[in-house]
């Protein structure tokens, strides 16, 4: 039984702030799109530009 409930906290995010497909990260990933988003963060998807062909994390 919860102890406690949670109230979801309103976050408006400008366009400025949001991931665009050509941000790169250390120069070397390369964001493709977001996948979701939690109470501890987003997730994105992803390109290795230093992986080679068929390399998978």
């Amino acid at each position: 039984m919860l102890k406690f409930q949670e109230t979801a906290k309103h976050v408006s995010v400008s366009s400025s702030n949001s991931a665009c497909s050509d941000a790169a990260i250390a120069r070397r990933y390369t964001i493709q799109r977001k996948l979701g988003n939690g109470s501890f963060g987003s997730v994105y998807l992803v390109s290795d530009k230093k992986a080679k062909q068929g390399d998978e994390l």
